[in-house]
């Protein structure tokens, strides 16, 4: 029995609510990942919901971690059975989860077992750079995909290091070719760096003025020879097809892959929503 999580009492679950899940040796509170954290405290009526699950491995080391990975979507999945037991106003299949790295394989258990157990899964998991080590050969079910949540967007910045290689959602976003960033030049460890890139990168997609745009690629030599680059000059790029917005506000409709370029420093995004047609940012 999972005794991890506390359950929260004094927030107003009518609210929409996120539930955040850190990575490998992270905290919520300690690294990047609070970035998100800040950013959506920013918004009215809005949980966040924050998932510190370090405890669960005494020994500091990776494959720990991974074999504790189905424990931690267990001990989510009766913390939010009991969140919901305890507060009927609170759904469960209204919920977000962004988990990075190692935990964005974590909402995979729990959704399991929520959808064995009473018959719910999420409405969305946004999976920042999926971790890849020890779940290369893993099976459906030990590993994030399109079954786990109404709808799975999945951002990858370390494609084949840190991060998976093959698309694991609905829509699959490769960031810049999808395997090294290009601010992470200089750094000591530019593999790691570019795995850490995608919680500012999300981070960016939160606030309602900024918008990483794109147009779906058939393959990633299409994306090379710049045929289907996205044209902010036009609504429609060159396959006819509308642009769409990475991260927080990416239709849920979207499916496929696709080719997402951004500047070298913060700001990322190379575009603004003011200068797109409205109707395209729903």
């Amino acid at each position: 029995m999972c005794h991890c999580f506390p359950v929260p009492v004094s927030i107003d679950l009518t609210y929409e609510t996120k539930l955040l899940i850190p990575g490998y040796d992270e905290s919520v509170y300690l690294n990047e990942t609070r970035l998100i954290l800040e950013e959506y405290l920013k918004r009215n009526k809005l949980n966040v919901l924050r998932i510190d699950w370090l405890k669960l491995s005494k020994l500091r080391c990776y494959p720990t971690f991974v074999s504790n990975v189905r424990h931690a979507g267990k001990c989510v999945a009766d913390f939010l059975k009991k969140l919901h037991t305890n507060h009927p106003e609170f759904k469960i299949k209204n919920l977000h989860v962004i988990g990075f790295s190692l935990g964005a394989h974590v909402p995979s258990f729990a959704s399991d077992l929520l959808q064995a157990q009473i018959g719910v899964k999420f409405a969305r998991i946004t999976g920042l750079d999926p971790a890849l080590p020890l779940f290369l050969a893993a099976t459906r079910r030990w590993k994030l995909d399109p079954s786990d949540a109404d709808f799975v967007d999945v951002i990858h910045t370390n494609s084949g290091e840190f991060g998976k290689v093959e698309p694991c959602g609905h829509v699959d976003f490769y960031v810049n070719g999808g395997r090294r960033q290009s601010v992470c030049e200089n750094d000591t460890f530019p593999a790691r760096c570019s795995h850490l890139m995608v919680l500012p990168y999300f981070t960016d997609t939160i606030s309602t003025n900024t918008g990483f745009w794109t147009t779906q690629c058939e393959s990633y030599l299409e994306y090379l020879f710049t045929s289907c680059r996205f044209n902010v000059s036009s609504t429609v790029d060159q396959n006819n097809q509308t642009p769409i917005s990475m991260g927080e506000h990416c239709p849920k409709s979207a499916r496929g892959v696709y080719y997402v370029e951004t500047n070298s420093s913060s700001p990322f995004a190379l575009y603004q929503y003011k200068i797109m047609n409205s109707s395209i940012a729903e």
